[in-house]
């Protein structure tokens, strides 16, 4: 569990330390809603969006930041804890297999 306001700068540090194909997914507390990151070649990163809307983006570290900060008040309106998953290596097109309770 992390803090809503520490959430963009650890998931950044994170994904600065991931191999390509592994992944990072951050959910709300009761994971019905995420975020799954993971970098791609050429250096850019995969943002599949799952939640209340369900979009993919590819997008330069530079631009990251601000995508984020759409992102997590988009799906995260109310939250102040956020799941922090390191998945390792993933299909970032299969649904994730977590249990909802």
């Amino acid at each position: 569990m992390i803090d809503l306001q520490q959430a963009i700068p650890i998931l950044i540090k994170r994904l600065q330390a991931l191999d390509q194909g592994e992944c990072i997914e951050l959910c709300s507390y009761k994971r019905d809603r995420c975020l799954l990151l993971t970098p791609l070649e050429g250096g850019t990163v995969l943002v599949v969006e799952r939640g209340f809307e369900e979009q993919r983006f590819e997008v330069e570290p530079g631009k990251l930041k601000k995508l984020l900060k759409t992102l997590v008040r988009r799906e995260f309106p109310r939250s102040t804890k956020l799941r922090l998953y390191e998945l390792g290596p993933c299909d970032p097109n299969a649904p994730t297999l977590r249990k909802v309770i």
